[in-house]
Formats: structure tokens, C-alpha cells, sequence
């Protein structure tokens, strides 16, 4: 059985996709070798290590780089779980997104010299209550392309969108941002609505 590296195990998205696969396919935890970041070093370069799941993410962006290309250079092939929150028009704004932006942008530039990185676009995986159009995967998708024998596209939006805006509360929210700024914006509505804010909220979507 293929072996495939996972670089993340400790992230609260890998714990629910373990605990998903458990109870739907437990024979493929069977070739899953685990490793937080703290571990990276411990993984020697193996002409049989194909490919590396990268569900980490550090909150200094160089760290991302550094790690990314250091991943690059053990193994054939490396596949990040990227975020749907890159596509919000308010993705600098915020630490998280800005994160998973930078990641993104470098990550592309790598495979624009001929490594073998994917970084395929994934959203909430949480059945969110809140009104508003949100961008929403399934553990399913999630599944697949973990597993998937070969991915050429870099990268592909592997989230579908849900819900719907109000005419009224999109003018509100448009106008608060201008006046209060994305963050404070999304603070006040997080707190006292029970509308999307911030990165999750989608209004229209970057290229």
C-alpha cells in the first residue's frame, strides 16, 4: 500500500478527517504516517516517499516558505490544503487568510519552476448556522484528494457555494467596511448579528 506523509496531524481539520475516516475507510489510515511541524526534521529524504499532505500552517509567513521548500526537496510530490478564504476580496485583512494567501502565492511561483505542488482550494468543513453566502466542503472531497494517484492542475476550487445575501444587509456590511475597516466590521458583526463576516463572508470572488 502507497504510503503518504501527512505534515499537520495536530490541526483540528486532520483530527476531524481522522475521525471521519475511522468510521468511512479505516483500512487507508493504514497508510497515513503522521508528523506535527515540530517533526519535519525527523523525516529523512526515501526514493519511496512520494507524496507529503500539508495541513500545517505557521503564523510567520517565511516559516510557510521555508517549510514548503524544504517539503519540496524529500518528497515527489506535495499537496497543500489550501483555503477558500484566499478568494475573499478582504483576504489581507486578516491573519489567517493573509497566511493562506502568501502560501498560495508561493507555492505557485514553486510549481512555475517545475516542482510537484498542488494547492487545491477547500472550505468550511463545519455546518455553519449563519446566514450569508458561504463557501463549504465536504470531508469527502477532502478525502479524495489525498488519495487521488495523480493531480496535474495545480490548483482547483474544491468547495461549492451556499446560502444566500440579503439585498439590504450586504448594502449595511459594504458600508460599515468603508467607514469601521474590514476588521472592526466583522468584530461588531460576529458579535451581534448572526450573519457571515470577515473572510468567510462572499460577496464576489477574486480570480
Amino acid at each position: 500500500m502507497e504510503e503518504i506523509y501527512i505534515l499537520g496531524k495536530n490541526s483540528n481539520l486532520f483530527k476531524k478527517y481522522e475521525k471521519w475516516l475511522k468510521t468511512n475507510d479505516p483500512d487507508k489510515l493504514k497508510a497515513l504516517l503522521l508528523f506535527s511541524h515540530s517533526q519535519v526534521d525527523k523525516i529523512k529524504k526515501n526514493v519511496d516517499q512520494d507524496r507529503c499532505i500539508l495541513f500545517s500552517l505557521s503564523t510567520d509567513a517565511s516559516e510557510n516558505e521555508h517549510l514548503l521548500l524544504k517539503l519540496s526537496k524529500i518528497f515527489k510530490e506535495v499537496r497543500i490544503i489550501g483555503s477558500a478564504s484566499i478568494k475573499s476580496s478582504v483576504s489581507d485583512k486578516f491573519t489567517y487568510s493573509n497566511l493562506k494567501q502568501n502560501q498560495y502565492i508561493f507555492a505557485k511561483e514553486l510549481n512555475k519552476r517545475e516542482l510537484n505542488i498542488r494547492c487545491h482550494l477547500f472550505g468550511d468543513f463545519r455546518n455553519s448556522k449563519r446566514l450569508g453566502i458561504k463557501a463549504r466542503s465536504k470531508i469527502k472531497d477532502l478525502h479524495e484528494y489525498i488519495f487521488y494517484p495523480e493531480i496535474s492542475e495545480f490548483s482547483q476550487n474544491k468547495f461549492y457555494l451556499e446560502g444566500e445575501n440579503t439585498k439590504l444587509f450586504s448594502l449595511f456590511y459594504e458600508k460599515a467596511e468603508i467607514f469601521f475597516g474590514a476588521k472592526l466590521t466583522a468584530f461588531f458583526v460576529k458579535m451581534f448579528t448572526n450573519y457571515t463576516y470577515g473572510y468567510s463572508r462572499i460577496s464576489k470572488l477574486k480570480e
